[in-house]
Protein backbone atom coordinates (compact mmCIF):
# COMPACT_ATOMS: atom_id res chain seq x y z
CA UNK A 1 0.00 0.00 0.00
CA UNK A 2 1.02 3.62 -0.71
CA UNK A 3 0.95 6.85 1.53
CA UNK A 4 -2.27 7.77 1.26
CA UNK A 5 -4.15 4.14 1.26
CA UNK A 6 -2.27 3.68 4.69
CA UNK A 7 -3.27 6.97 5.84
CA UNK A 8 -6.73 6.40 4.47
CA UNK A 9 -6.83 3.35 6.65
CA UNK A 10 -5.25 4.49 9.46
CA UNK A 11 -7.13 8.00 9.96
CA UNK A 12 -10.47 7.54 8.30
CA UNK A 13 -12.07 10.38 10.34
CA UNK A 14 -10.71 12.31 8.39
CA UNK A 15 -11.87 11.87 4.87
CA UNK A 16 -15.50 11.27 6.96
CA UNK A 17 -16.49 15.04 5.59
CA UNK A 18 -16.63 13.44 2.04
CA UNK A 19 -19.71 11.34 2.86
CA UNK A 20 -22.24 13.99 4.77
CA UNK A 21 -25.68 14.64 3.82
CA UNK A 22 -26.50 18.24 3.23
CA UNK A 23 -26.79 18.48 6.93
CA UNK A 24 -24.02 17.13 8.13
CA UNK A 25 -21.91 19.41 5.57
CA UNK A 26 -23.54 22.48 7.25
CA UNK A 27 -23.02 21.01 11.13
CA UNK A 28 -19.21 20.71 9.88
CA UNK A 29 -19.29 24.12 8.36
CA UNK A 30 -20.59 25.34 12.32
CA UNK A 31 -17.76 22.95 13.58
CA UNK A 32 -20.31 20.25 14.72
CA UNK A 33 -19.10 16.76 14.37
CA UNK A 34 -22.13 14.95 12.54
CA UNK A 35 -20.90 11.52 13.92
CA UNK A 36 -22.06 9.48 17.03
CA UNK A 37 -20.74 9.89 20.24
CA UNK A 38 -19.41 6.07 20.27
CA UNK A 39 -17.24 6.61 16.92
CA UNK A 40 -15.81 9.95 18.06
CA UNK A 41 -14.82 8.08 21.25
CA UNK A 42 -13.51 4.83 19.46
CA UNK A 43 -11.66 7.64 16.96
CA UNK A 44 -10.30 9.72 19.84
CA UNK A 45 -8.93 6.47 21.22
CA UNK A 46 -7.34 4.90 18.59
CA UNK A 47 -5.87 8.62 17.94
CA UNK A 48 -4.54 8.63 21.86
CA UNK A 49 -3.39 5.04 21.33
CA UNK A 50 -1.03 6.55 18.04
CA UNK A 51 0.28 9.71 20.16
CA UNK A 52 -2.51 12.29 18.36
CA UNK A 53 -4.75 14.35 20.13
CA UNK A 54 -8.21 14.12 19.85
CA UNK A 55 -10.20 14.74 15.96
CA UNK A 56 -11.30 18.44 15.23
CA UNK A 57 -12.82 19.31 12.63
CA UNK A 58 -11.54 21.82 10.57
CA UNK A 59 -7.91 21.32 11.54
CA UNK A 60 -5.03 20.68 9.32
CA UNK A 61 -3.79 17.29 9.49
CA UNK A 62 -0.50 17.15 8.62
CA UNK A 63 0.34 16.10 11.73
CA UNK A 64 -1.01 12.72 10.77
CA UNK A 65 -0.26 12.53 7.32
CA UNK A 66 3.46 13.35 7.81
CA UNK A 67 3.35 10.12 10.79
CA UNK A 68 1.90 7.75 8.01
CA UNK A 69 4.59 8.88 5.66
CA UNK A 70 7.55 8.74 8.54
CA UNK A 71 6.38 5.10 9.17
CA UNK A 72 6.84 3.70 5.96
CA UNK A 73 9.76 5.18 5.42
CA UNK A 74 11.41 3.89 8.77
CA UNK A 75 9.95 0.44 8.68
CA UNK A 76 7.75 -2.35 8.50
CA UNK A 77 6.83 -3.92 12.08
CA UNK A 78 4.56 -0.81 12.91
CA UNK A 79 2.70 -0.94 9.60
CA UNK A 80 2.18 -4.64 10.16
CA UNK A 81 0.66 -4.48 13.23
CA UNK A 82 -2.14 -1.74 11.33
CA UNK A 83 -2.20 -4.11 8.66
CA UNK A 84 -4.63 -6.25 11.26
CA UNK A 85 -6.39 -3.48 11.96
Amino acid sequence: MNIHQWYTRLFPEEYDLHYDSIQDAVNRAKCLNPMSKEYIDKVNKHRKELGFGNYVIGENNNETYQFVANKINSGKEFLAKCALL
